[in-house]
């Protein structure tokens, strides 16, 4: 489900907690665990292969959400927008 700011607000209380509580957990992670990575694949590869490799990985996860996102199912409220034929 897509939401714009203005959408945001008009959505159930669980779907922004569930919303909330995910975009927490992966921003923690990721300050958690990126450091560490980053740590040891200099150590074991060297600064280059390790921010490359950081690169390729984050050009794939763009990839792979913008596919998401373009294959999600519209909501029912979008629906009711889209004029009908």
């Amino acid at each position: 489900m897509i939401l714009s700011p203005i959408d945001f607000a008009s959505a159930d209380r669980a779907m922004r907690a569930a919303v909330q509580l995910l975009h927490s957990t992966s921003i923690s992670l990721g300050q958690t665990l990126g450091p560490i990575g980053s740590s040891i694949g200099q150590l074991q590869l060297g600064t280059a292969p390790t921010l490359l490799a950081g690169g390729v990985i984050g050009i794939a996860l763009c990839i792979l959400c913008v596919k998401a996102l373009r294959e999600a199912v519209p909501t029912e409220a979008a629906m009711r927008s889209v004029p009908q034929r």
